[in-house]
């Protein structure tokens, strides 16, 4: 379902993509940044070990993450067809 909503949207829906997965990892790079100076050590590992990955997956899983990354209707168009499948 996911390549399906972006591959509809050619070049603009994997731009989009692309610019949300770059901000991301920024935005991990500078709150791992932020630990890493400020707490122990040992509060830093465990957050790479066990925060990090988590927050990416929570991140690549959010259910409407493929309907936002479409700047055309396809994403309405796949929300509308879940409401009518779940009905």
């Amino acid at each position: 379902m996911f390549d399906q909503n972006v591959q509809s949207d050619g070049r603009t829906g994997w731009r989009i993509l692309t610019l949300r997965w770059a901000l991301w990892f920024l935005a991990m790079a500078v709150l791992n940044e932020i630990i890493w100076r400020t707490q122990s050590t040992d509060f830093w590992v465990t957050f790479k070990a066990f925060g990090m990955v988590p927050l990416t997956m929570l991140f690549r899983c959010h259910p409407d993450a493929a309907d936002q990354t479409l700047s055309s209707g396809a994403g309405r168009r796949s929300r509308r067809a879940r409401r009518t499948l779940a009905t």
